[in-house]
């Protein structure tokens, strides 16, 4: 999953919230030095990463794009999931608009800047001042994350060309998303006592 999933899983929001943000900057097992919230939202994101990478129904959506991406076919996933997040925001969400849980998951990420990792804080910068998730709701706005994050990878990702294979089977993908969604919800209740409210 990528930024709006995960920050939307993440119980209670605040710390938890920005080290589930965060986790993929940090490296090995050892957090101690992290605050108690913080390490349970990094621990979390790696759990949810785990499930997700060996869900059969993400596989499925995954070998859609690997003749075209390879490996960056999970990163378009991600991506892509995050995209139908938003763009069904009130029907998947926990009831608070798109814009306001945006709104304030940029303010505890900045507040929070302190904790965050040098790459993690541009990506931060980036993510707030191009308002990511909420451009996440429409394929213009996926488009233009995806064009982003392939100028940010080695040349010739394909990336930047992840709408044109998904634009014309967004509905069949769907079916993948819909049918690993309510089971990604259910995990994250089992591992830590739900998903976050949507604030």
């Amino acid at each position: 999953m990528n930024f709006l999933a995960h920050l939307h899983l993440s119980p209670g929001g605040g710390l938890v919230r920005v080290g589930n943000f965060m986790a993929d900057a940090v490296k090995g097992r050892d957090l101690s030095d992290y605050p108690d919230e913080l390490a349970h939202g990094i621990r979390l994101h790696r759990a949810i990463d785990q499930f997700t990478d060996s869900h059969p129904e993400v596989r499925s959506f995954r070998r859609h794009f690997s003749p075209h991406l390879r490996h960056y076919s999970a990163v378009a996933q991600d991506v892509l999931f995050d995209h139908y997040l938003a763009n069904r925001w009130e029907e998947l969400g926990s009831g608070t608009p798109l814009t306001h849980f945006a709104q304030n998951c940029y303010a505890e990420l900045m507040e929070a800047r302190e904790f965050l990792p040098d790459r993690t804080q541009r990506m931060t910068d980036a993510l707030v001042r191009e308002n990511w998730l909420e451009a996440y709701a429409s394929e213009d706005g996926t488009h233009g994350i995806l064009v982003q994050m392939s100028r940010r990878t080695l040349p010739g990702n394909g990336l930047d060309r992840t709408m044109e294979h998904f634009s014309p089977h967004r509905t069949a993908l769907e079916v993948h998303f819909d049918r690993f969604w309510p089971e990604l919800v259910d995990f994250v209740t089992a591992y830590s006592g739900g998903p976050g409210e949507a604030r």
